[in-house]
């Protein structure tokens, strides 16, 4: 019995939006044990209705973040005059199943406050693809690769929504409509300004190119605020503190939009991984005595295979081409 087919000791839903809330709930909440992302993955793939119910939940729980406070205090009951004890993981499900009916039931117009939403667009680039929009405020954005924006601007607001993977914005002036872009860690405000966020699961990455940003953390407590100016960059996870701003070479954060990459002694392990974010087939090192090697340098990412005939040259490594496209660095002496 593989480990995906064991019996799962915990009461999963039989109902998929209930399911879907669960898992949700638990991967949010910090409530995930050894074993259970495992479970959920099993889960997520079982069924095309539990896939579509939980980015269902996903996308309602995005929603939520653009709702006014005043809003909530409208539909959910008023606080009992004594809080009955209720476990964290009870209090998670119940409000993220509150707040999907909050969002549910008022609709997208609550997010704009009644306007009408005049422009709303979605983009998506696969792997290795790089994509450069422009709207008519005058802004530009270029996405990285594999990466998910969603666009939507009323008349006195300018949206953008970065559910994963890195975009490059310069924003176009209009003083009577702020430029915010949401992750799922972060909240960032512009206005004139040049700027690259990057978006993963585990944390939202900023950098300044130009101008100033405000940038405030995507949660109603506690609330976190930080002014970022050009060649500064933070770090803010999903939990835990923020990083300390720190000075960076801006351009060579974003050199990815004129299809570059830049190194400045970088470890052997993070080009890797870098790298790997632009290929179909992966790299794969296997040389534990050199994962740590730094090394600099700028390099075309349509022609990652130049970095590669360089390596050996470079460090005592063997680079082994296998038949499915994919690549093996080894340690010369063990080839």
């Amino acid at each position: 019995m593989t480990p995906l087919e064991r019996p799962y000791s915990l009461p999963i839903p039989v109902d998929p939006d209930d399911a879907a809330t669960y898992w949700f709930t638990r991967r949010q909440g910090g409530l995930m044990q050894p074993g259970d992302e495992e479970q959920f993955q099993y889960w997520l793939a079982k069924s095309a209705a539990h896939k579509q119910a939980y980015d269902e939940v996903c996308a309602v729980w995005q929603l939520t973040k653009h709702v006014p406070d005043a809003v909530f205090k409208a539909v959910l009951p008023p606080p009992a005059t004594k809080a009955p004890s209720t476990s964290r993981r009870q209090f998670l499900w119940w409000g993220s199943g509150m707040a999907a009916a909050a969002v549910t039931g008022l609709g997208v117009r609550a997010l704009w406050q009644d306007e009408p939403i005049l422009f709303q667009e979605s983009y998506k680039t696969a792997r290795g693809e790089h994509q450069e929009l422009q709207w008519q405020d005058g802004s530009t954005a270029w996405l990285n690769t594999e990466s998910v924006l969603r666009v939507m601007f009323s008349a006195s607001q300018r949206l953008a929504l970065l559910d994963q993977g890195e975009a490059l914005f310069k924003v176009g002036m209009d003083q009577e409509r702020p430029f915010l872009v949401r992750t799922q860690q972060a909240e960032i405000h512009a206005l004139n300004s040049e700027f690259s966020v990057r978006q993963d699961n585990h944390q939202t990455a900023i950098t300044v190119l130009a101008g100033e940003l405000e940038l405030h953390s995507n949660s109603w407590w506690p609330r976190s605020r930080a002014l970022l100016r050009p060649n500064q960059q933070l770090r803010i996870p999903t939990q835990g503190s923020w990083s300390d701003i720190e000075v960076v070479n801006a351009t060579a954060v974003a050199a990815w939009h004129r299809n570059q990459v830049v190194f400045d002694r970088t470890p052997l392990r993070h080009i890797i991984h870098e790298l790997n974010r632009y290929r179909e087939q992966p790299i794969f090192l296997d040389a534990p005595m050199y994962e740590a090697s730094r090394l600099s340098g700028v390099f075309e990412l349509n022609h990652i295979d130049d970095f590669l005939q360089r390596l050996p040259a470079l460090i005592p490594v063997t680079v082994l081409r296998q038949a499915n496209g994919s690549v093996l660095i080894v340690a010369r002496n063990s080839a």
